[in-house]
């Protein structure tokens, strides 16, 4: 069975043709996959919604597609993951380490991600085009309908002030163990549909950080819990990616 690409991107659509003029999209049709007139694909708007198309027209500026069919994705649907808001506020990394973490984190169904400058981060620097172009393709590819979104570098002390979502956990080796399954009845623990996940750098977060998100006034949000993914020093980018996971199945 040939496999079927499928593309997140806006469209203006006229009874039962779509017409995208997304250059990046052009570009990856045409000189990328070489895909030709007749050929079927999945295009993925603002709604969220499948469209299964057939290429009728392919330009330098825009391409044209007839409509078969438009359906939901059951299988995001059903497993709740596009409906959980899950931010990951990751410490800056060299350049392909930070790389790996947006594909990665794109992949399992994180809904944004949030580079934050620590007292340990070294590299302070982003290219948001290309970390945007990896987010973009890296949730095309596994099969989501939303691209995860890359926002601004804040500090940690401004990231956590600002943070507004339901639980917010800090990953430290200090930290207790976490458990997403209760032992006892065997059910979920981490409900919430907004969580925040913080990643710190190598080395980590140190006691000071750690130490301002327990004292933050309770008007801020001082609900921080800190724990630890195991007895293992993990590298920055590997904790991100189980901490990921496990938040989005969770």
């Amino acid at each position: 069975m040939k496999k079927i690409h499928r593309f997140i991107t806006e469209y203006q659509k006229t009874k039962d043709i779509l017409k995208i003029t997304n250059l990046a999209f052009i570009h990856q049709i045409k000189d990328v996959l070489k895909m030709k007139i007749g050929e079927n694909c999945i295009i993925i708007g603002s709604d969220q919604k499948e469209i299964m198309s057939t290429i009728k027209n392919i330009q330098k500026q825009y391409i044209e597609l007839e409509i078969n069919k438009i359906e939901q994705n059951k299988k995001i649907k059903d497993q709740n993951i596009e409906n959980k808001n899950v931010t990951l506020y990751m410490a800056i990394l060299k350049k392909e380490n930070f790389e790996l973490v947006v594909q990665k984190a794109s992949e399992i169904g994180i809904t944004k991600i949030v580079p934050i400058i620590t007292d340990r981060t070294v590299k302070t620097g982003l290219r948001y085009d290309r970390l945007e172009k990896i987010a973009r393709e890296a949730s095309e590819l596994s099969g989501r309908n939303s691209v995860t979104i890359i926002d601004e570098i804040k500090s940690f002390k401004n990231a956590i002030q600002s943070d507004t979502n339901e639980t917010k956990i800090i990953f430290d080796i200090t930290g207790s163990k976490i458990y997403l399954i209760d032992k006892e009845t065997k059910t979920k623990k981490l409900k919430p549909k907004s969580i925040s996940l913080y990643i710190g750098p190598e080395g980590g977060f140190t006691d000071q950080e750690l130490k301002l998100a327990k004292d933050l006034p309770a008007e801020v949000g001082n609900n921080f819990q800190i724990v630890s993914l195991g007895n293992l020093t993990l590298r920055a980018e590997t904790a991100s990616i189980i901490a990921s996971y496990l938040a989005i199945q969770s």
